[in-house]
């Protein structure tokens, strides 16, 4: 029995700035179908996701996923001096989150905003990862000093890894 649906998926990021947009179509689970965003403030990205069950059913691209109102909650992030910085969340990112990726040489401490969805797929997740977790509540993802600057990182294959 196979435990994939086939999905069609749009990710639209922010790093720096610099905006890129990915259009997917391939095999996942289908706990990751849906909608979600993450914002680690230096790295905002948004996935909008449609699954389906028929053969070559994903062939339609999916609009991207809006979060771009601020909805009153706030989460610490980090920088590369600090992980004091409070952080306005966007539309559906109601959770806190925080973790330590394994992405360089040096352990690199992440804290942001992210939706119940990208909470749920990184629960899930643990190639790169040695810890995570998400919390309710403003400020909930208690500050702590970092390691490594969140700059150095390739945030754009951050999502790809959750939704394998």
């Amino acid at each position: 029995m196979n435990d994939t649906t086939c999905a069609s998926a749009t990710v639209v990021g922010t790093l720096d700035g610099n905006t890129f947009t990915a259009k997917l179509k391939d095999c996942y689970l289908p706990q990751a179908c849906g909608n979600g965003s993450l914002n680690l403030g230096v790295l905002k990205s948004a996935v909008s996701m449609q699954c389906c069950n028929t053969d070559l059913c994903n062939s339609q691209d999916v609009p991207d996923y809006d979060t771009h109102d601020v909805n009153g909650k706030q989460c610490y992030s980090c920088d590369e001096k600090s992980c004091f910085n409070i952080l306005n969340c966007l539309g559906t990112e109601d959770y806190c989150i925080t973790g330590t990726a394994n992405m360089t040489s040096l352990p690199v401490t992440l804290k942001g905003c992210a939706s119940k969805s990208v909470c749920d797929a990184t629960s899930q997740a643990t190639e790169g990862f040695q810890s995570y977790s998400c919390c309710q509540g403003n400020l909930c993802n208690n500050a702590k000093s970092i390691t490594q600057s969140l700059v150095l990182l390739s945030w754009p294959f951050f999502f790809y890894i959750l939704f394998q």
